[in-house]
């Protein structure tokens, strides 16, 4: 699966970026039937089972991230930088002229293989700023930083943690996923100083 670190080492100076964000990306898999059985739940006294990979299952973002790296390999033997994390790709360029024919070569190819592109989530106007994943990518300024939201977010489930008050698990484990995230776009630039 992408890492923060692995986003941060594809950006050079000039970059030029555009983000493709995939509508119901777990639902473009579908199951064998003969493994929908284990994939049942009961819901007012009916049964049901899923026909594509659900949300919430456990297994179901390392299965999809390996299913999108084998629809984006061709791609890549071309030369063409994707990113992907789950349903958010950045693709990356050297010139806004490269982006967009980039661009429409994915496209096609992702919409070719039956995935859904997210119009309103997706930037496909090729800038050298963008937000992606938590983070806001600068390659003018060479620069990353935590998004607002990202930062709202930490502090919001922050705010949830103080002595004496109970928190649940799965608050526990947002906060830490926000932190771990949060963790590499902070200290990679905790070393710098600004030049006196």
């Amino acid at each position: 699966m992408l890492r923060t670190m692995d986003v941060v080492r594809a950006i050079e100076p000039g970059t030029w970026f555009v983000t493709i964000d995939l509508k119901e990306a777990y639902f473009h898999v579908p199951i064998a039937e003969e493994h929908r059985q284990f994939l049942r739940f009961s819901f007012q006294h009916k049964a049901y089972q899923y026909r594509v990979l659900p949300f919430g299952l456990s297994l179901a973002p390392r299965v999809f991230t390996k299913c999108v790296q084998a629809a984006l390999e061709p791609l890549q033997a071309e030369g063409r930088l994707v990113l992907p994390y789950l349903d958010d790709w950045l693709l990356c360029a050297a010139t806004p002229e490269q982006a967009m024919a980039d661009t429409s070569r994915l496209l096609r190819h992702v919409t070719e293989l039956g995935f859904k592109v997210n119009w309103e989530k997706s930037c496909l106007t090729p800038a050298q700023s963008v937000n992606f994943i938590g983070m806001h990518l600068d390659s003018r300024t060479m620069r990353v930083t935590l998004t607002k939201a990202r930062r709202l977010a930490i502090q919001h489930a922050l705010a949830k943690v103080s002595p004496g008050r109970r928190i649940s698990y799965i608050q526990l484990l947002r906060l830490a996923g926000l932190l771990t995230a949060a963790t590499t776009v902070i200290s990679m630039f905790s070393n710098y100083k600004p030049f006196s």
